[in-house]
């Protein structure tokens, strides 16, 4: 595809069967409905980084297609943008997607693994009859993955596995994927912390002020199994009001 393109129009290679491959324009901002939909033969899809808008029934029944890499400038997925594309096994939506339209991916079969941004707000009727999800790898906590709008319809979402990128384990603290606990609560900042760090109700040690702005990080390892957080006022200790217990 020429550099100078910057537009794909509607219906522009809708039914070439014998595509198998493209390469876009880094300059391509924008994929007009129907472009590719119905190309058989296509394998692979590598979006430009530059894209802005998918429009809907892009790449419907590109029953050969296995590989799609879309860029983080789109922000939603357009209805019917991947049906019918029975060779997809995985998808990853970027961050900055916060919507996905109803039959954006119905009928994608062999659908197994997926994932989903913690941008996402709403997921319509949009994986219908994608039966084979087993999992499901969303960048966000539990309790946000709760506030997402997800349609009924899209039963395999009971069944699959959902890993989440961190844990909550109190309502101020998550655990990320090296192990780090990172407490964060506005009702920490100009307060004078005290960390009492258990280990199966046992004292193991205290660490003071360790909250800068707010905000704490801890490494997880088998030294203690809780650390109970204190606030204490330095012109009238020893009092220490209780706050609540990070459980690792």
């Amino acid at each position: 595809m020429a550099n100078s393109v910057i537009w794909i129009c509607e219906y522009a290679f809708k039914n070439c069967s014998s595509l198998k491959n493209i390469t876009f324009s880094e300059k391509v901002e924008y994929i007009g409905k129907f472009a590719f939909s119905g190309c058989k033969s296509l394998e692979s899809v590598y979006l430009p980084k530059n894209l802005e808008s998918l429009s809907r029934h892009v790449f419907e029944y590109c029953e050969s297609l296995k590989v799609v890499e879309l860029p983080s400038g789109i922000e939603n997925i357009y209805m019917g943008t991947f049906k019918g594309c029975t060779s997809l096994e995985k998808i990853s939506i970027p961050e900055g997607v916060e919507k996905i339209e109803i039959t954006a991916f119905l009928d994608c079969v062999n659908l197994k693994k997926i994932t989903l941004p913690a941008s996402l707000k709403v997921i319509e009727n949009c994986f219908y009859n994608c039966h084979n999800i087993t999992d499901i790898y969303y960048n966000g906590g539990k309790n946000t993955w709760n506030n997402i709008q997800i349609d009924v319809s899209n039963t395999s979402f009971t069944t699959a596995k959902i890993h989440y990128a961190y844990k909550y384990v109190s309502d101020n603290a998550k655990i990320d994927n090296n192990n780090i606990i990172v407490a964060d609560s506005n009702k920490y900042i100009g307060k004078n912390v005290l960390c009492v760090f258990m280990k199966e109700n046992k004292f193991v040690k205290i660490e003071k002020d360790v909250f800068k702005n707010g905000k704490a990080e801890f490494k997880k390892n088998n030294e203690c199994d809780e650390i109970r957080v204190y606030v204490y006022d330095k012109l009238t200790s020893p009092k220490f009001d209780f706050y609540e217990k990070i459980k690792l």
